[in-house]
């Protein structure tokens, strides 16, 4: 290739550069990895937030479920995505919190290879015992459980505030006090995805969760609504990793 026409094929790229990232974001079909099956908590609010995005931007916005190794698969899928934008993830605690130390080897990096967009939910687990069970807090049904074994009916709740979706059971601290297991979902992409890319993200998810329809609809279902800045998404994960770190240590717990 000549001197001429190679400069002509680089102003050429060059110029098509500058046309790609001078075009308004999003320009094609957006991925949301959900590492757990369809139909559950995560998968429900992952297609929720999806629906509102693809209205709002007019760009196909689906889930993409890739459930196993207690969310590790989805989560390495989206670390080792292109940072550009077209894939997001939704993590949970228990990809973002607990594996940090619960597995051994992990095929990513929890802290480096994703990026906070926005919290989007917390989700109560709620302690249940059977009707017929003569405990009616968390402090009898130790007792009895050291007694007798056998239970199933909603007594608390494992976060560290009461839900709105079920605002008349206590929290287990407020028995127990100390206990707290929050369970939360936000949204992530690849490390590296261009700062502008993940404001206008950020921005417009919380837009969605702020709706008050999508807060009911997801309350329904046991969902409280939270959106937060990246930075704020960071500190929870941060402080989350260090919680379950020392728990699983006191436990002992390991997975190969």
């Amino acid at each position: 290739m000549n001197s001429g026409l190679a400069w002509v094929v680089a102003a050429g790229l060059a110029l098509s550069a500058v046309v790609a990232s001078a075009q308004p974001y999003p320009t094609k079909p957006i991925r949301i990895v959900v590492p757990f099956p369809a139909a559950g908590a995560a998968d429900i609010l992952a297609r929720s937030i999806g629906q509102e995005l693809t209205r709002a931007w007019g760009q196909q916005v689906v889930a993409d479920n890739r459930p196993g190794a207690g969310g590790n698969i989805g989560a390495d899928l989206a670390a080792k995505a292109t940072p550009d934008g077209y894939t997001l993830f939704l993590a949970a605690a228990t990809t973002h919190a607990a594996s940090v130390s619960l597995y051994s080897k992990l095929p990513y990096n929890l802290e480096k290879d994703l990026a906070p967009v926005t919290l989007a939910a917390n989700i109560s687990h709620i302690l249940l015992t059977h009707p017929t069970v003569p405990a009616k807090t968390v402090n009898e049904l130790v007792a009895l459980a050291k007694s007798q074994p056998g239970r199933l009916r909603g007594l608390a709740v494992a976060g560290s505030k009461r839900s709105p979706a079920v605002s008349a059971l206590p929290t287990i601290g407020e028995s127990l006090k100390g206990f707290e297991a929050d369970n939360w979902f936000g949204v992530m992409v690849p490390a590296g995805t261009p700062k502008n890319i993940v404001a206008t993200l950020n921005a417009q998810i919380v837009k969605v969760l702020s709706n008050p329809e999508m807060r009911k609809l997801m309350l329904a279902r046991g969902a409280v609504l939270h959106a937060s800045t990246p930075g704020e998404f960071a500190a929870v994960i941060r402080s989350d990793i260090a919680k379950w770190a020392r728990v699983v240590k006191r436990s002992g717990a390991r997975i190969e």
